[in-house]
């Protein structure tokens, strides 16, 4: 079954498509932002860190684990409706264990448990995929594992994450530098 005329023909108009995709996407990162800014965000940060403090503290996780599944799920969801416009037939393979793999590299990438690491991650994982099967052919894969290894030996925390790592010890090594000229 095609997707409805009357809505968006991303065979024709794919731009359109890609313009709808970005608004989503901005959309999703600033509500997604702003919850980890708000009080119930740190209180989910609090639970990824130590469950039992959180409870200890007299937080009942179980809401706030199901406000984050809620949230999870209807991103989700509206991932699989613009998946399901631009690709009508839907497949078992979507949920296929390549997909899957695909979507861990890209967060393992661009660091774990930060908003922004997702979308450098997908952007370096797909800039590496297209650059390296356009260059390499059919030994692309062999290179892309190859640059995964790498990535995650020289950048344990993802590109985000030892990014927001050295930077810290950089401002440090300024406040060092700035106390020992000062006399």
């Amino acid at each position: 079954m095609a997707a409805p005329a009357w809505f968006l023909d991303t065979t024709n108009e794919r731009f359109v498509f890609y313009l709808l995709t970005m608004a989503i996407m901005i959309l999703v990162y600033v509500a997604y932002t702003w919850i980890v800014d708000s009080p119930a965000g740190k209180v989910l940060i609090s639970i990824r860190e130590n469950e039992d403090r959180a409870l200890m503290l007299g937080y009942n996780t179980f809401w706030f684990k199901f406000l984050a599944l809620l949230v999870a799920s209807i991103t989700a969801a509206l991932a699989g409706v613009i998946h399901s416009l631009h690709q009508p037939v839907v497949t078992p393979n979507v949920a296929g264990l390549g997909w899957t793999v695909t979507a861990l590299l890209i967060i393992l990438i661009g660091g774990v448990g930060t908003i922004s690491g997702a979308l450098i991650g997908a952007a370096v994982f797909r800039l590496l995929q297209f650059y390296l099967e356009k260059w390499f052919g059919g030994a692309s894969g062999i290179l892309i594992g190859i640059a995964y290894v790498l990535l995650v030996l020289y950048l344990p925390y993802g590109i985000v994450g030892t990014w927001r790592a050295r930077a810290f010890r950089l401002k440090e090594g300024w406040n060092r530098i700035g106390k020992l000229v000062k006399f």
